[in-house]
């Protein structure tokens, strides 16, 4: 699908594999209540994208939530008031723009710590000569500690488009690619945001690659596939209630852990899709414990692209795509051709192996204006056997961020499946 861009335009893209927050001293009780906001925004964010999917599915909601607060931060009247309700922002725009800016200064100390592979970079790509409010420019530099790049797309927006994508191919290693649509970018294109980060983690417990064996996948009661199911015993986070099971996962550096949350029914991963609120994540999370767990899990890859306009419009963020409602003159002041969001586009990509975990996210909005197992294991034992749709989740662990969820209904999406 193609955006065509007639008029002056403002793309935005967010290239990401993972992301993730530390508290910082300054502003500790922002950073702590936006987690709180994204991860609220995340998950009816996915349950709203579940609900219109029937396979696998996979999104960074903080890449969104994150891309948005940019745009956010020169929204002014109801257009703001709508974007801080759809994205659960519960603090002023100054407070939301300082936590932001902790979370980037926080990804840039973590890259630091040598436990996970992580690759960050923020830059802004305005037409050159287009007037871009200074406010603007100096708060997403300081905050988002973006570098201003000016390119010529009244000259040749084809090449400025693919200068921009390779950039993003490049900072996210060849995962996203062709971020943006030939044809979507023309002359009358004034200002492209791009942030691109990069992660591949390490299982902390990997998985003995011998002990990977097809398994039967249960789609259905009468329905299976089969697939590679990774095997191991070990200790780890787990509990368990009448309806499901949940398991943590930690990576290298215990920095970020994935969460997976398994029904026992075999069509039951809905029940838990509307299940899992916050709080109800929350409660389950304080239950778990050490425990010895024999755990069977698919190996999987997931692609997913979602076009988010439409989406976010029903959560309640209107005027934003109405070129006549949506007020952003806190980017531009351009009372002619004022700016207006015309489509967000989701990218998102992940890879479990026995070894861990690659995962990579895109977020693009266009803004227009007119214009080895024992043979007996040792009890007690539980047993995690993944082996029909389930949920994953993956956090950061000292604040309890989300940055990733997604759904797994079948991890052989593409082969021939036996029965039904």
């Amino acid at each position: 699908m193609k955006h065509k861009l007639s008029l002056t335009a403002l793309i935005f893209l967010l290239a990401l594999a993972t992301f993730w927050l530390a508290s910082a001293n300054a502003d500790a009780l922002n950073v702590e209540t936006m987690v709180q906001d994204n991860c609220h925004f995340g998950l009816e964010l996915y349950r709203k994208l579940g609900a219109a999917e029937s396979g696998n599915i996979f999104l960074s909601p903080f890449s969104v939530s994150n891309s948005l607060a940019i745009v956010y931060a020169g929204a002014r009247g109801s257009t703001k008031d709508q974007m801080a309700r759809t994205l659960k922002f519960s603090t002023n725009r100054d407070e939301v723009v300082q936590a932001f800016g902790t979370i980037n200064s926080s990804l840039n100390q973590l890259k630091t710590l040598g436990n996970i592979r992580m690759d960050t970079a923020n830059s802004i790509w305005p037409q050159k000569g287009y007037d871009i409010a200074p406010k603007f420019l100096e708060l997403v530099q300081r905050s988002y500690g973006e570098a201003i790049i000016p390119i010529d797309y009244e000259k040749n927006p084809e090449e400025a488009l693919q200068t921009i994508n390779q950039w993003i191919a490049q900072k996210t290693r060849e995962t996203i690619k062709e971020m943006i649509p030939q044809g979507s970018l023309d002359k009358a294109t004034r200002l492209v945001i791009a942030s691109a980060i990069h992660f591949k983690g390490d299982w902390r417990r990997s998985f003995n690659l011998e002990m990977t064996k097809d398994m039967d996948f249960f789609l259905a009661s009468d329905k299976s596939v089969r697939t590679p199911m990774m095997t191991q015993i070990s200790e780890f986070k787990y509990a368990e209630t009448e309806s499901l099971q949940i398991l943590e996962m930690p990576y290298v550096g215990n920095e970020l852990s994935m969460l997976v949350v398994l029904p026992r029914e075999i069509n039951g991963v809905k029940a838990v899709e509307d299940f899992l609120s916050g709080e109800n994540l929350k409660k389950l999370q304080r239950k778990m414990s050490p425990t010895k767990v024999l755990i069977h899990i698919p190996k999987f890859k997931i692609n997913s692209t979602f076009f988010l306009a439409e989406t976010l419009t029903s959560m309640g963020m209107k005027d934003a795509f109405i070129k006549a409602k949506a007020n952003f003159s806190g980017i531009a002041e351009n009372k002619d051709n004022p700016l207006y969001l015309s489509t967000v586009i989701h990218k998102a990509f992940a890879e479990i192996t026995e070894e861990g975990t690659e995962a990579s996210a895109a977020t693009v909005g266009e803004m227009v204006s007119m214009g080895i197992l024992p043979t007996d294991p040792p009890e007690p034992l539980h047993k995690f056997r993944a082996d029909h749709p389930f949920m994953f989740l993956i956090q950061e662990n000292k604040t309890g961020s989300l940055l990733f969820i997604g759904r797994v209904i079948d991890p052989a999406f593409g082969r021939v499946a036996n029965g039904g």
